[in-house]
């Protein structure tokens, strides 16, 4: 996501990984009665704009969201002369889209792909299917690629996303939703692929629809490699909300592909819930019937002596309540593991600006999890609005050379 703060990688070799910076349970009580409409973005307090993904932030946030004409790239036309170039030097172009040209007050819209995922099937290995966030029709959308030669040529896909089953959001034959994103990809031992993919409703201040749920859904595509999906899509997590107070954000999703694992071709779907209570808790999700159906939500970040600051938010369950960017991958006996970045961690100074990255262990199908064990530390750069004429406030960006403040606003501009 453009706007995703810049986050050290943190290596685990133990583990043979890299741990990445990678919905929503309503919790009982809750009400979308007793909170007066709002956006969805403005309802967010300052950790969770912090936490938020970049996908959702720049899809929400209306100073990204509206035209900025100053400080925008010129528009995109097609240079090659089959009209859009298909690779980069030796670099093989996975979308196979030409890009749109966009008027200068929507520079960006119809042009970026980014968020990228990428998964090979393991039993055969000519098929790979890549994903990511796509604007070609305006809006970020989820959207796929696939190849059967080893990556050597691509062809695009697109899941149907345009609507789902509305039964949960208020007992309509349909739910049309305005934009999708955050995609990850895996397959099972069966030759089926899955795609999850985050959508939401922008509402007031955006549109005229007073909408503003979310949702995580996952697509299967059954005996041809990616170049199909199901429809429509099953429910990983629905969340019906006009309140603007509740988002799910930042899904990813894994398969336990190893033959012989007493959970073999289980699917898990991991996430972030911004809570109305300003809490951003991790849950998780499983499949054991290829996708069809899921679990009830289980909460992953479970309370730690290491999260000593809560940031004067509730702790219903449990004191790290301030958690992005999980991470789930699968071992050969089974196991679940799941990592993310906390930010509850004790600084020693207001410079101080070092988090922490946490895992833990499900041994029984993702049903429990383990406490969380101290992985390792990240640092984050400054606050971007400190040194880009207060903008982008709350995320962590590099700095530019001399007195430029473009990296923010051109950023911005290409996917606002």
């Amino acid at each position: 996501m453009q706007k995703r703060m810049l986050r050290i990688l943190v290596s685990v070799a133990a583990l043979g990984i890299l741990l990445l910076g990678s919905a929503l349970y309503l919790h009982a009580g809750a009400s979308s009665n007793t909170v007066k409409a709002q956006s969805l973005y403005s309802g967010l307090n300052k950790m969770q704009k912090r936490l938020l993904s970049g996908f959702a932030s720049s899809e929400l946030d209306p100073q990204t969201a509206s035209p900025n004409v100053s400080s925008r790239p010129l528009n995109y036309f097609p240079s090659s002369l089959s009209g859009c170039s298909q690779n980069r030097g030796g670099n093989i172009k996975v979308n196979q889209n030409c890009l749109n040209v966009s008027d200068p007050t929507l520079q960006g819209r119809g042009q970026a792909q980014n968020e990228t995922a990428i998964a090979q099937d393991p039993l055969h290995p000519n098929n790979i299917i890549a994903t990511s966030n796509d604007y070609r029709r305006g809006d970020g959308n989820c959207y796929s690629e696939y190849s059967t030669d080893q990556g050597q040529h691509w062809t695009d896909s697109t899941i149907p996303m345009g609507f789902t089953n509305g039964a949960n959001f208020g007992g309509v034959p349909r739910q049309y939703w305005q934009s999708g994103g955050d995609p990850s990809v895996a397959w099972d031992t069966k030759g089926n692929a899955y795609q999850s993919c985050q959508v939401f409703m922008r509402g007031p201040g955006i549109t005229n629809n007073p909408d503003q749920s979310s949702a995580i859904y996952l697509f299967r595509s059954t005996a041809n490699a990616g170049a199909s999906w199901n429809f429509p899509a099953r429910p990983a997590v629905e969340q019906f909300d006009n309140t603007g107070t509740i988002l799910l954000d930042k899904p990813y999703m894994t398969v336990d592909n190893h033959v012989g694992s007493p959970f073999q071709d289980r699917i898990y779907d991991t996430y972030t819930l911004f809570a109305a209570d300003g809490t951003a808790y991790i849950y998780e999700v499983y499949s054991n019937n290829y996708g069809e159906s899921f679990s009830a939500p289980v909460l992953v970040s479970a309370n730690s002596s290491l999260c000593t600051n809560t940031f004067g938010l509730p702790t219903p369950q449990g004191n790290c309540n301030s958690n992005q960017f999980s991470d789930p991958f699968t071992g050969s006996d089974g196991a679940l593991y799941v990592t993310w970045a906390n930010y509850n961690n004790s600084t020693s100074s207001a410079a101080d600006n070092h988090n922490q990255m946490f895992i833990v262990k499900s041994t029984d199908g993702g049903a429990t999890f383990s406490a969380p064990v101290l992985v390792g530390n990240f640092y984050d750069l400054p606050d971007c609005a400190t040194y880009q004429g207060g903008q982008d406030a709350f995320r962590a960006c590099v700095p530019e050379k001399g007195k430029n403040q473009e990296s923010i606003t051109q950023r911005s501009g290409e996917i606002a």
